[in-house]
């Protein structure tokens, strides 16, 4: 699988779809997927529709980025 990233101002950018399905384990995903399933009150087909289309809104992105502890790109 390919990665989208991104160097932007020396900073480097990465999906966040790309990071969630490069991610080592299914619990991990898990984790994730619940935490903005309970946080923000949306279904999971909800969050699975936001991974591909990468339509989180600013919020989403601010925490996305806390999450991974790397900038997320919100073009692709």
């Amino acid at each position: 699988m390919t990665q989208t990233k991104q160097i932007n101002e020396n900073v480097e950018e990465i999906v966040f779809k790309d990071y969630f399905y490069d991610l080592e384990s299914d619990q991990l995903r898990n984790n994730i997927r619940d935490l903005f399933v309970i946080t923000y009150g949306m279904g999971y087909t909800t969050f699975y529709r936001k991974i591909r289309e990468n339509s989180w809104t600013l919020l989403e992105f601010e925490k996305l980025e806390s999450i991974t502890g790397k900038k997320v790109c919100r073009n692709v």
